[in-house]
């Protein structure tokens, strides 16, 4: 209700050069999206108290009707969710959606790092390439690429293939004579 509230001042605020009637609508539709939107989030569940990474985990919904259910999966990084979570599998850290479907597999990088977005884009896995999902979680652009750096000024540098070495302190080192780089569609840039 907070956030509700917080929206609407903003908006107050900066609809003042409008007409009543038109800040109003325009109050109303983004209460409209928000309130939708905590509707429809799902809740993580645990029978561990401590939310431990590794437990197992459910997802209700805020009438308490289970979504997916126990079993499956077990608690990574997601608490709530509304597109997607984050969760562990035997395999790995992925993305699932609302039916409890993965999406994707984690980017991980360091110790165990989710990627993060950048420019409205963050690193997604799949079958051992790399593409790109929006902070929705869609994959927009395939996962193709033996490797991908982040977003940065619109492109992404990525190649299709690639080797991996390490420094002299251990850092792995990503080499190829093939970059390029994509646009946010995935493009040639």
């Amino acid at each position: 209700m907070r956030n509700v509230l917080t929206v609407l001042s903003l908006l107050f605020l900066v609809g003042c050069s409008q007409d009543d009637s038109e800040m109003l609508t325009t109050q109303g539709k983004y209460a409209d999206l928000i309130e939708s939107d905590r509707k429809r989030e799902l809740i993580m569940v645990s029978h561990d108290q401590d939310f431990k990474f590794g437990s197992p985990c459910a997802f209700i919904n805020k009438d308490g009707d289970t979504i997916i259910p126990f079993g499956k999966y077990t608690i990574w990084d997601s608490v709530n969710f509304v597109s997607y979570a984050m969760v562990q599998t035997p395999n790995g850290i992925v993305g699932i959606n609302r039916k409890g479907e993965v999406m994707f597999d984690a980017f991980l990088f360091g110790d165990f790092q989710i990627d993060q977005p950048s420019e409205g884009m963050f690193r997604v896995r799949r079958n051992g390439e790399i593409g790109f999902a929006n902070p929705s979680g869609k994959v927009i652009i395939p996962c193709k690429y033996a490797y991908a750096e982040p977003f940065l000024n619109g492109k992404a540098k990525v190649t299709l293939n690639c080797r991996y070495s390490k420094d002299d302190i251990g850092h792995v080192k990503t080499e190829s004579n093939e970059w390029f780089y994509i646009d946010k569609k995935g493009e040639k840039y």
